[in-house]
């Protein structure tokens, strides 16, 4: 019988693994070939096992074979490999039906001759193990191959018989099962496929890791309850136990670990779910091998959740310097708006004064010349009314007509001091704008922050620029409102002038008057008393006549 065994790979083509068998025959009745072959380490021979396909239904489980990898791509171009010598997984069975079973199919499977002894074993031992063939079918399964056996007329029948005494084993185990060792068996075989697929997301295989570890915890509480030995019993407790603590492990590490780290995880458990299949009654040597494998395990585990909390610290400290950078780059932006906005508000200042300096020439200019008018108006007013005053001298006239004029220069030389003061300030100012625009440029051409000190000395000097300005615009209001204040005292003083003046020409009228009057008065007087006497001398001069 030849045994020829696939495994799909990549795209690329197919890899071909032929299997040669140290005890096989290439048919029933001839002896078997002896291949020379390369013996390989421990290592070597495992790395291989793990990359072949599932081989423990093969009859030759737990044998020696050498393999020959043959490796075809997709143009049919073929490369071999060297012969390799491995020693393929041997099935462990819980029903005491299968030890022998499996001889007997492993004898048929490899001299074709010897199936007349096969069928008489076979009957001899569904006789004496009846007991444990609980289920009726598998006892009438294993009954029909052993009538199959006896009654073969060719190597077809056997193949066939072959292939069914291994599903009939296999019932045999179903039926012998616990409930914690048939969810171990399912979770392992899922566990398994799932890694030979190598396309299962990794939320999938954490699941699937999960069952894997919780089917095992089970299997192993199931062992120390049955378990007679109490150090047996104390040891599977113990893994048990360590099977919780991976429990929380495996949540803590759950989507933090690379697919590579994960798919290490997952063989290492699917290694000691075969374990603990292959092993159903481990000695004492096993079951300390299979605790090591499991603190191994979790050693492993806790150095990545080391690395994991490592990784998130780094990742914390990165993080915090990126904000730091980030915070550091915000308050540089701050700074160059900052900045930005105090270049604008220095040059809006700045044209605040060339305007503020222009219309204060402006308007000491209209004052000026408006100051002057009023002078000159209040001259020829006082000049006017000197002129009228028939009783001073010239030299009082003059006296007065000097003392209004030197009234007048010490009013306009207090408006010079006042209006050069104003104009000194203002070019103060328009300097300290010009020294600090000429800093901030400075400091933007060389990307340099502005010192703390500078800052200040800076934000003072606009504060106090401000209070000059309120202070000058409040001042100037104030002349502006004394001015008009005096503007109208002038009036009224006008006006009680003129009512002074009209008054008294009114009383010199009046004593005009009154003088003409008396005048007329002493004149209409005379006038009667010459009258009378006239008249008088004429009576007289008549009386005399008629006398």
């Amino acid at each position: 019988m030849n045994h020829i065994f696939k495994k799909a790979t990549s795209t690329a083509g197919a890899i071909l693994i032929g299997a040669n068998f140290f005890m096989a025959a290439t048919a029933y009745g001839q002896e078997p070939a002896k291949q020379p072959a390369n013996q390989n380490s421990p290592a070597v021979e495992e790395a291989i096992k793990n990359q072949l396909p599932n081989l423990i239904s093969s009859p030759l489980a737990g044998e020696k074979v050498t393999l020959t990898v043959v490796v075809k791509d997709g143009l049919g171009q073929e490369g071999h490999s060297e012969q390799v010598v491995v020693t393929l997984p041997k099935p462990v069975f819980r029903n005491p039906v299968n030890p022998p079973l499996a001889d007997m199919r492993k004898t048929l499977a490899l001299d074709a001759r010897k199936a007349p002894v096969v069928a008489t074993q076979m009957a001899k031992l569904i006789q004496d193990q009846q007991a444990n063939i609980p289920n009726p079918a598998t006892l009438q399964a294993l009954r029909d191959i052993q009538g199959a056996i006896a009654g073969a007329k060719n190597d077809a029948v056997l193949d066939q018989a072959v292939t069914d005494m291994w599903k009939v084993m296999m019932q045999l185990e179903e039926d012998h099962m616990t409930k914690a060792e048939k969810e171990l068996r399912d979770a392992d075989k899922a566990l398994r496929e799932a890694l030979q697929r190598n396309d299962v997301s990794p939320q999938d295989l954490q699941k699937l890791m999960e069952q894997a570890r919780k089917a095992l915890e089970d299997a192993l509480k199931e062992k120390a309850e049955k378990a007679q030995d109490p150090q047996s019993q104390k040891e599977y407790e113990k893994m048990r136990q360590m099977m919780e603590q991976m429990k929380k492990l495996m949540e803590q590490l759950a989507n933090k670990m690379s697919p590579q780290q994960q798919q290490k995880m997952a063989q290492q458990m699917q290694k000691m779910t075969q374990q603990m299949q292959q092993q159903p009654n481990q000695t004492p040597q096993q079951q300390q091998s299979m605790e090591q494998q499991m603190q191994q395990m979790m050693q492993q585990m806790q150095q990545m959740q080391q690395m994991q909390q490592m990784m998130q610290k780094m990742n914390d400290m990165i993080k915090k310097q990126q904000e730091l950078r980030d915070k550091a780059a915000q308050q540089e932006n701050k700074r160059q708006e900052d900045m930005q906005a105090v270049q604008k508000q220095l040059s809006d200042m700045a044209k605040q004064l060339d305007q503020k300096v222009d219309d204060q020439k402006a308007a000491e200019q209209k004052k000026s010349d408006d100051q002057q008018a009023k002078n000159d108006a209040e001259r020829d007013a006082l000049q006017k009314k000197l002129d009228q005053d028939p009783k001073l001298t010239d030299e009082q006239k003059q006296q007065k007509l000097d003392d209004l004029q030197q009234k007048q220069q010490d009013a306009q030389q207090q408006q010079n001091d006042q209006s050069q003061q104003n104009q000194d300030k203002l070019d103060q100012m328009k300097n300290d704008l010009q020294q600090a625009q000429k800093q901030l440029d400075d400091l933007q051409k060389q990307n340099k922050p502005m010192s703390q000190p500078d800052a200040q000395k800076m934000a003072q000097q606009m504060k106090q620029m401000q209070q000059d300005l309120k202070q000058m615009q409040q001042q100037q209001k104030k002349q502006e409102d004394m001015a008009k204040v005096q503007d109208q005292l002038e009036k009224l003083a006008n006006q009680l002038d003129k009512k002074i003046d009209d008054q008294m020409a009114k009383e010199q009228q009046r004593e005009k008057d009154a003088a003409a009057q008396q005048q007329q008065k002493q004149g209409d007087q005379k006038q009667g008393d010459q009258k009378q006497g006239d008249q008088k001398q004429g009576d007289q001069k008549q009386g005399d006549q008629k006398q």
